[in-house]
Parts: structure tokens; C-alpha cells; sequence
């Protein structure tokens, strides 16, 4: 039986391409510069069995055009821009791909840390301009105290190449009980503690910042702040203020609260922070490996029912697949 696949991203890996079309799958790509508007005609009129769904958001409404859906494969580990709740509702289990990023993500935080460290963004626009300034001093890393708020796989990989480095390295995470590293109790000891934070959580149910005014006053004056998570951990105006009052040394973040961000973002004007375009997870191996997995749980789950619980976002699907 041949099932139909959906894939909403720009690209994709050869190698999941050559998985799904050798396990006799037909492929529908998205070509227009209208791919909201293309998805949904697709959705409509082909029966579609299966999304392998990257950046482009699954609303309710589009999830209900098509009655033949049986699974959605996120290409990554978030799944914000998939409505979770009508999925579920519709008996559509879907999946998602941890620890196929974790090595790259873990690698760009210490790419935008070394950066802001030794303010290697700046330096390299004033060596173009000519401008050969020595005077900048940077911050050593050895013996500094790394902060992880959230302590799973990414974090997990940044902690370990931390050690290399010489730092010290303490967590904060409320599921974690286990670990050879320092926990701490509290979210406000952490952030006193550390010379570097690192945000690896998912972003909060109701949407509101994890980190604002409050949070920032209890860091060090010195301390370097990374963001590769979601960017609204982060309340953006109150970075902006801190940062204007000096409060917070610098600053590398992978993801913003609107991407791209708009032209007002008052985070734009600050030359002490690094920037990077939501990136964490595009290495070759890392989407290689995430498109890999996600093409190979569709194949799994359509030709033998069978599911990774381990990837499995929503496991109540079960419950209404039981009453259709």
C-alpha cells in the first residue's frame, strides 16, 4: 500500500528522502512562495497520510481539512507550531526528534558564548573598518560557574564540553534528580551564582517571559546571557533595560520572541549582543540525523503501527483512535 507524505520543509536531507521513497511512500513538496495557502489546497484534495512538518504551522483548521492524517513528524524536538490539543482530539499521534540536535545546538551555545566573551562581532567589524584596538578585555572562561536552566540533552552536551574549559558547572531544573553536576534549588540561586546562564527549557504553557526585571537583577553585573531555547523565555524589553543600565555584561541569543525580528526590536541596537538566526540545529549531521529520524518513525508508524514512545508528544491520541 502506498501512503502519501507531506513535507513542509524547504529542504530536507537526501538520505530521509531515499528512506521514504524506498519504503514506497509518494512524496508532496511544497513549491510556491505561498506555502500556507499550498499546504492547505494539498490537505484538501490529496489524501494525505502523513507531515513531516518543520517551521510552517499546523493550526486546527488545517488539521481538519483531511480526514486520511495518521501522523505528524516534527523535523526537530519543539512542536510549537503544531496545534497539539486537536491533534490529539483527532487521534493523530505526533513526533518529534530529541537528542538528533543536542551536539550542534550544545556547540552554538559555546560558539555565541566564545563570541560574546571576547566580543568577536565587534572586533571583526572594526578590523574591517581598519580600527586595530587591543585594548578590549575579554573573559577567560576557565574557573568561570556555567548556569543551565533546564538540564536535558542539549544542556546535558554543554555541560560536558563546559569541563573542558575548566568551568564550573550547576543546574537548575525541577525534573532532574539525578546528575553529577551541581543542582540548585532554586532559579534565583542559579542565576546569583553564575558568571554564564544558558537557557535550555521549553518555553512556559502561558506564554510569558521566564526571565524578566526580577530574574535580571538577581544575575551578576559580569554575567553573560545565552538563549538557544525559545525566545520567549525572555522578556525583551527588560533585557533591553538591563542592558542599557549596565546590568548585564552580554548577551548571544539563537531565537527571538518574533523571528525575524521586527525593525523596532529595541534588541537591535545593542552592541553587546551576539546574534544568530535560529540555527542551533543546522549542522550536516544534525539535520541529517533529525530528517532521518523523523522520515523512519512515518515509516514505522504506517506500515507497522508501531511508535517510539520515547518521541511520542502526545500519548492521549490513543484514547480517541480507541472511540472513532
Amino acid at each position: 500500500m502506498s501512503f502519501n507524505v507531506l513535507i513542509t520543509a524547504r529542504t530536507i536531507d537526501n538520505e530521509a528522502i531515499s528512506l521514504l521513497e524506498n519504503a514506497g511512500m509518494s512524496l508532496h513538496f511544497l513549491s510556491t512562495s505561498d506555502q500556507h495557502a499550498e499546504m492547505r489546497n494539498l490537505l484538501k484534495t490529496q489524501p494525505i497520510n502523513a507531515i513531516l512538518s518543520r517551521t510552517l504551522t499546523l493550526s486546527a483548521d488545517l488539521l481538519k481539512l483531511n480526514p486520511d492524517l495518521k501522523i505528524i513528524a516534527r523535523h526537530g524536538v519543539g512542536f510549537d507550531n503544531v496545534d497539539i490539543e486537536t491533534a490529539t482530539s483527532l487521534g493523530i499521534p505526533v513526533v518529534n526528534t530529541p537528542g538528533t540536535n543536542a551536539q550542534s545546538v550544545a556547540e552554538l551555545v559555546f560558539g555565541l558564548l566564545l563570541s560574546c566573551a571576547r566580543n568577536l562581532a565587534n572586533s571583526t567589524q572594526e578590523v574591517k573598518q581598519l580600527i586595530w584596538d587591543r585594548q578590549n578585555q575579554g573573559l577567560e572562561l576557565q574557573g568561570k560557574t556555567l548556569g543551565l536552566v533546564g538540564f536535558g540533552r542539549i544542556a546535558q552536551k554543554v555541560a560536558n564540553i563546559a569541563k573542558g574549559f575548566g568551568m564550573e558547572v550547576i543546574a537548575y531544573d525541577p525534573y532532574c534528580k539525578n546528575t553529577d553536576f551541581q543542582l540548585c534549588p532554586t532559579l534565583e540561586s542559579l542565576l546569583e551564582q553564575s558568571d554564564v546562564v544558558s537557557l535550555h527549557c521549553p518555553a512556559k504553557e502561558d506564554g510569558t517571559p521566564l526571565l524578566s526585571s526580577t530574574e535580571f537583577s538577581w544575575m551578576k553585573k559580569s554575567a553573560v546571557l545565552i538563549n538557544t531555547a525559545r525566545g520567549s523565555l525572555i522578556d525583551e524589553s527588560a533585557l533591553s533595560a538591563s542592558l542599557n543600565n549596565g546590568h548585564i555584561k552580554a548577551v548571544g541569543l539563537d531565537t527571538l520572541s518574533s523571528e525575524p525580528p521586527a525593525e523596532n526590536n529595541p534588541l537591535l541596537k545593542h552592541q553587546n549582543i551576539v546574534f544568530s538566526p535560529h540555527i542551533g540545529g543546522n549542522t550536516d549531521n544534525s539535520l541529517r540525523q533529525t530528517a532521518t529520524s523523523a522520515a523512519k518513525q512515518i515509516i514505522d508508524y504506517l506500515t507497522k503501527n508501531h511508535i517510539d514512545t520515547d518521541c511520542l508528544v502526545n500519548p492521549l491520541f490513543k484514547v480517541h483512535q480507541t472511540h472513532e
